[in-house]
Formats: structure tokens, sequence, C-alpha cells
């Protein structure tokens, strides 16, 4: 006996609100004064990954695969306000590639709790996105000399946001995705033994 439609569409419903309010988590994040690359927007890229796997196939199908600009859509709404600034390319782009990958990942490890893997891909996901964004730094600025030296300079001076992003990647990625996890994911295997 498979879940009624009615179920699942109400499921989506729910996945939807809580969709919603991570987007409305890193925006008010981003805002707010803050530390230093102390964000919530590490492990909102990688949850954004599980979106295409998660939703059910007979909910809005652009909706899942959009999925993947959610960490792009807060950036760009935040640099509204905020300002654009050089080298935005690159945490954009970070970002965005970063969610992809992240859905390759989950794919292949589904079977894997939710919260580890978001644990885990979002530090990662913090590493990648200080080697991306200031590698941009050193590219576009003039803070920098074009050479090892200011290469290698610019990558020790960013070390202590690096900490940061770590950090709070852990700590986001374990409040996002064990929410997560309880609120959709928690009986779903037991009920579908159940069923069969």
């Amino acid at each position: 006996m498979n879940e009624t439609f009615e179920n699942k569409m109400l499921n989506n419903n729910k996945r939807l609100i809580y969709i919603i309010f991570v987007i409305f988590l890193g925006i008010f994040y981003r805002l707010i004064p803050h530390v230093p690359n102390f964000s919530p927007l590490y492990s909102i890229s990688v949850f954004s990954s599980i979106l295409p796997i998660e939703l059910d196939n007979k909910f809005n199908k652009s909706l899942k695969y959009i999925s993947f600009l959610i960490p792009i859509v807060i950036l760009f709404i935040t640099d509204l306000i905020l300002g654009f600034y050089k080298g935005m390319i690159f945490n954009y782009l970070a970002f965005l590639s970063y969610s992809i990958f992240s859905y390759f990942i989950f794919n292949k490890y589904n079977k894997l709790s939710k919260t580890i893997l978001g644990l885990i891909l979002s530090v990662v996901s913090s590493i990648y996105f200080f080697i991306i964004s200031n590698f941009g730094v050193w590219l576009l600025t003039d803070m920098y000399s074009k050479d090892l030296t200011g290469f290698i300079l610019c990558y020790i001076n960013a070390l202590p946001f690096l900490k940061n992003s770590i950090i709070s990647s852990i700590i986001f990625s374990i409040l996002i995705f064990y929410t997560y996890e309880l609120l959709f994911l928690r009986g779903k295997d037991e009920r579908d033994v159940e069923l069969n």
C-alpha cells in the first residue's frame, strides 16, 4: 500500500515551508552583524543539494532543480542590500558548484544519515570556499602582489576566516540537517517496511 497522494503533497508542502525557513535563515544571518565567515551558507548550499532527491517526483519538478540556486538567491538578495564586490563571481560559483557536487555525493551514498553526510560535506564546503574565494581575492583585487609571495600571503591572512567557516559549518549543518531528519525522515524506513 502506497502513501496517498494527499499525504505526499502535505509532506511536500511541509518541506517547502522548511526550505523557505532555511532561505530566510540564510538571508537574515547574512544581514545581521556577525563574526566574519561565520555563516549558514556552507550548510545551506549542501542542504539545497538533497532537495532534488528528497522531493516527491509529482511535486513541482522545476522547484526540485532550482534548489541548486538557493545559495545563489540568498547571496544575490543580500548583495543587493550589502553591495556588490570584486570577486563575488568566485563566491557564487563556489557555492553553486559545491551544491551540484553534493547532490552527486548524496545520491551515491543515500543510505547514510543526512546529518552525518551533511556535516562532512558542509565542512569540506567551507574549505572549498576558502580555496576558491581567496583565489578570487588574490586575482581580482589589489590587496596582494600577483606573484607566488602575494598568493601565499593571501591564503595565510585568510586562515582565521577558515576557522570561523569550519565552526559555523559544524553548527549550522547539525541544526539544518538534524532538524530536517527529525521532521521528515525519522520513521520513514519503518513506515515503508510496515506498508510492504
